[in-house]
């Protein structure tokens, strides 16, 4: 099965996108049609990505519209949020330099 067709809901968003970048006029309406590709080819142009007007992964990162990383929270402490383990200085086997 190949790609499926994006919901209206997130046309929108992705001709929110292309209407902030300047490159579609008019009010998005969840549509995409001749001018939405045209315009994201003119998008993808002025990005240096392969300006085929097809909806990419690339091309929703350059738009800012990419995957949304949220913060792991810690099971063990409610209310914590995981971030990456210190680092000790020293000369890579975790002891500290003198």
């Amino acid at each position: 099965m190949g790609q499926q067709k994006p919901a209206a809901d997130r046309i929108t968003e992705i001709e929110a996108a292309l209407v902030k970048h300047g490159v579609l006029a008019g009010e998005p309406d969840g549509v995409w049609d001749d001018a939405s590709k045209e315009a994201l080819k003119r998008f993808q142009e002025s990005h240096h990505i392969a300006a085929t007007g097809r909806i990419t992964s690339l091309s929703l990162i350059a738009l800012g519209l990419g995957p949304q990383r949220q913060p792991m929270v810690n099971a063990a402490l409610p209310g914590t949020v995981n971030s990456a383990p210190a680092v000790a200085s020293g000369d890579g086997d975790g002891s500290p330099r003198d």
